[in-house]
């Protein structure tokens, strides 16, 4: 199918735009925030859509830089448009791919740029540490409540991605004799990394400069607890060969090679 999307700056804010704004723009309605190529608008009015005659519309090979200077304003683009500069949005807080049956831009085409079938979705959550003050409010509010606020969106992905900076540590969070950041020393209850499974964490990236703060045992049983779930590692391991090898995953047709690093420190 060829499908188009609408989309914002990577550093928009925005997320999601309305089926009834969308479709308002498509009939004439006027929506001061929407920015059209001017391939866009051609294309798109050839399709049937009637934009609204003050409707902006910017050279194609100014519309990034449009785009960047103001975060509120928002675009329609081809799906293999899309680059890392880019924010695809949703519609009615819903992803795009997973309402096509009733889209109104998305057309048959013998030049598909969407293959539903070769869709992989990977989510990259950021730095996640169940130390420090996280601890104390998992303790307080539990891992099932935890996990209620993000796990309907992440089991949608193929691979769920995290920066673990805490491993398990059976004295955590006491500190001993052993542990090597002093009292910036992160770690993680036992009785909270069942949060990882929860969640169907796929991918645990262990650049972080904590995971090895209460001890080298510590990290090394982390790392037999993420494999008994099944989880995968990059950035680190139980050897220098390990932690450099890249992660490979390979899914509906597509291959992504994985590499992880951190900024070294601090100074222990």
């Amino acid at each position: 199918v060829e499908l188009w999307i609408p989309a914002g700056s990577f550093a928009t804010f925005q997320t999601s735009i309305t089926r009834d704004a969308l479709d308002g723009v498509l009939r004439g309605d006027l929506d001061e925030q929407l920015v059209l190529a001017y391939t866009a608008f051609a294309t798109l009015t050839s399709r049937g859509a009637r934009f609204h005659e003050d409707t902006n519309v910017q050279p194609d090979e100014q519309l990034e830089s449009f785009l960047w200077q103001d975060k509120n304003r928002y675009t329609l683009m081809p799906f293999d448009a899309l680059t890392m500069r880019y924010r695809p949005l949703w519609v009615d807080d819903v992803p795009v791919v997973d309402q096509l049956d009733d889209y109104p831009l998305v057309w048959a085409n013998d030049t598909p740029n969407y293959v539903p079938q070769n869709l992989m979705r990977l989510t990259l959550s950021g730095t996640t540490a169940l130390a420090r003050n996280t601890l104390t409010a998992l303790d307080g509010v539990g891992v099932d409540y935890a996990a209620s606020g993000i796990q309907d969106y992440v089991l949608l992905s193929d691979y769920f991605h995290v920066t673990n900076e805490a491993s398990i540590a059976p004295l955590c969070p006491q500190f001993t004799a052993d542990v090597l950041g002093g009292t910036n020393s992160m770690c993680m209850k036992a009785e909270h990394a069942p949060l990882f499974d929860m969640l169907d964490v796929d991918v645990v990236d262990l650049t972080g400069n904590h995971i090895n703060d209460y001890g080298y045992a510590a990290f090394d049983q982390t790392l037999d607890y993420f494999e008994t779930l099944g989880i995968e590692t990059v950035g680190g391991g139980r050897t220098l060969d390990e932690a450099r090898t890249p992660l490979i995953l390979e899914k509906n047709g597509a291959t992504i090679g994985w590499i992880a690093c951190n900024y070294i420190g601090p100074y222990y």
